[in-house]
């Protein structure tokens, strides 16, 4: 999920064998110094997910469907500011209350590189896309669809326009409280677990 951050200048790490951001994105000057990536850019600094897309498809002989996924820009920008996972997303939610217009930026810019992300992963053979937004569960009702559904909406709406036949998975843990509004995303496929109703859904 975390694969494109770095090209856009937030690094991360493994060693312990979670992700680590060492330099947190805390402030609007932070947020400035991110690049949102064009395709071009994505294409040679991602190359070895594409390259290994086509590997893949080229092994499987189309006889299995691939999936590409992405984090969403609100599950990214979680990781982002928080440093890696997290139990109260207090630092996210101190600067989505505080400095709601820097948060916005953020998820432009995520929004903006995650829809080319994933263009090039239908370009490269993906059958199908999975749009990951893990974290969204945490905000309420009305946070969610100023600060999540949006970007959502941007980055189903951007990869519709060059690929309108695309399969688009909208994941996000805990669905019960948004998954009206995810219905408003685009997404033509919406996963569910265990704490909704099916019959009601």
């Amino acid at each position: 999920l975390l694969v494109p951050l770095e090209p856009m200048g937030s690094a991360v790490s493994f060693d312990s064998g979670k992700p680590e951001f060492k330099n947190q994105i805390r402030t609007e000057m932070d947020i400035q110094k991110l690049r949102a990536l064009e395709s071009s850019e994505l294409e040679s600094s991602c190359d070895f997910v594409y390259n290994t897309i086509t590997e893949i498809k080229s092994r499987i002989d189309s006889t299995v469907p691939v999936l590409g996924f992405a984090g969403a820009p609100w599950t990214l920008a979680s990781y982002m500011i928080e440093g890696g996972g997290s139990k109260d997303f207090a630092q996210i939610k101190r600067l989505m209350y505080s400095e709601p217009q820097a948060m916005h930026m953020l998820l432009d810019k995520l929004a903006s590189t995650i829809a080319e992300y994933l263009k090039l992963k239908l370009k490269y053979g993906a059958d199908a896309l999975q749009l990951f937004d893990t974290w969204a569960s945490v905000l309420s009702q009305e946070d969610y669809k100023e600060f999540a559904l949006p970007y959502q909406q941007k980055i189903i709406s951007n990869i519709r326009a060059s690929y309108p036949d695309s399969s688009i998975t909208l994941y996000v843990n805990g669905v019960s409280q948004v998954f009206d509004y995810m219905i408003d995303s685009g997404a033509n496929c919406l996963s569910v677990d265990w704490r909704v109703n099916l019959a009601e859904i």
